[in-house]
């Protein structure tokens, strides 16, 4: 059965647990990939508080239909290890392997799940805890995926995403609905619109990261009540963090 997962960082109020604090870790390479020529990524764990860390990790696979996001258990990527202890201050490495035997034809998106593993201890039984959850993507390239659109780390890739977007209307509501029509996932974010009269100052729709496209599938944006949608507009947004400007996506 799927299940919905709200993709942010997560803090849990758990009861009938004595820990005090939630536990500081860093994590990098926060984008996480998996190429046609690998066979696994690596994500680094570092512990930067005081106490001991407990941590769990989990894999599920991600969809996409209708616009909205499913998750679901899966058996193409092996974690090594799913459960580790860290040290104040020290750091380890946790594994995703993909067999070859799963290495699927197209890309395949995936939600890497980090949970603290709460300490539990005798007495403090009406002490509540945080809980803190940090969700990750994770992204396998397909055998047939070109290369050139296969990014390795933060580096930018050959070929960017192919997206196309429009207007829409239903329910009293306008929206910008963006299409994934190319053979790998898009993160959209800080996205502008610009109208068709020259040096007037573009519209930011949206500052920072909106979402991410799969490959076929759409995100819908809601469009402030102040923008009079018509066919002269010309709609930009970022695709990758190092771009040095907006990419301009085409009409659909």
């Amino acid at each position: 059965m799927h299940r919905l997962i709200y993709l942010v960082i997560i803090a849990s109020y758990i009861a009938s647990i004595s820990a005090s604090a939630a536990i500081n870790i860093a994590l990098w390479p926060i984008n996480q990939h998996i190429n046609s020529s690998d066979s696994s990524s690596i994500l680094w764990i570092k512990n930067a508080g005081d106490d001991n860390a407990g941590i769990s990790v989990r894999v599920l696979a991600w969809h996409q239909k209708a616009g909205n996001n499913y998750f679901s258990d899966q058996n193409d990527i092996n974690i090594v290890p799913p459960v580790l202890g860290i040290m104040p201050d020290d750091k380890a490495f946790v594994r995703f392997f993909v067999s070859p035997s799963t290495h699927r034809v197209t890309e395949q998106a995936y939600r890497i799940i980090i949970d603290e593993v709460p300490h539990l201890t005798k007495g403090g039984q009406d002490k509540v805890a945080l809980r803190m959850r940090y969700v990750l993507p994770l992204f396998v390239s397909g055998s047939q995926t070109p290369l050139s659109w296969q990014q390795k780390g933060d580096n930018l890739p050959a070929r960017y995403p192919e997206v196309t977007w429009h207007f829409s209307t239903g329910e009293g509501t306008k929206t910008i609905v963006f299409h994934n029509i190319g053979p790998v996932h898009a993160r959209l974010s800080d996205i502008t619109l610009e109208g068709e009269q020259k040096g007037k100052a573009a519209i930011q729709l949206h500052p920072g990261l909106l979402g991410y496209v799969l490959p076929g599938a759409t995100l819908t944006m809601p469009l402030p009540a102040s923008v009079l949608p018509s066919d002269k507009e010309t709609l930009a947004a970022r695709f990758f963090d190092a771009d040095s400007h907006p990419t301009v996506i085409p009409r659909g």
